[in-house]
């Protein structure tokens, strides 16, 4: 059975989303990119060749990628099969709200939870993409 592997991202939207990338960039030295987001960049605990990263995001109050959400966080849980959790999901009458199957990033899906929530569901791309000129990790 697919299984969820860790925390991929979390998005946050904001009427002062300026202020607050701001903010984390002066208070807690957080490296935030032009896209109002960083990325976190860790190594797996049983296959240290292997990188991954978590991305924090700050958006816009009126982001519609958090649609149909009116909620002001979204959550990106990392897979380990996004095809089995779906059929899982689906058979329990969750099914996804959107699909995108040809990022670089990997494979993604967004399912509604209780109260609203938005979640991304996320099975990175076996190439280990990450955007990353940083090879010190």
């Amino acid at each position: 059975m697919a299984k969820v592997t860790g925390i991929g991202g979390v998005f946050i939207r904001t009427e002062q989303n300026k202020e607050l990338i701001g903010w984390l960039k002066e208070n807690l030295n957080i490296p935030m990119q032009d896209w109002g987001g960083t990325q976190f960049f860790w190594r797996e605990l049983d296959e240290v060749n292997q990188r991954g990263y978590t991305v924090l995001n700050i958006a816009a109050m009126d982001s519609e990628y958090f649609a149909p959400s009116t909620l002001p966080i979204m959550i990106n849980l990392r897979v380990d099969n996004l095809d089995e959790m779906l059929d899982t999901l689906g058979k329990r009458g969750i099914v996804p709200v959107s699909r995108f199957e040809d990022d670089p990033h990997g494979r993604f899906a967004h399912v509604m939870a209780p109260g609203g929530l938005k979640i991304e569901l996320w099975q990175p791309s076996e190439d280990g993409h990450d955007d990353s000129s940083n090879n010190d990790i």
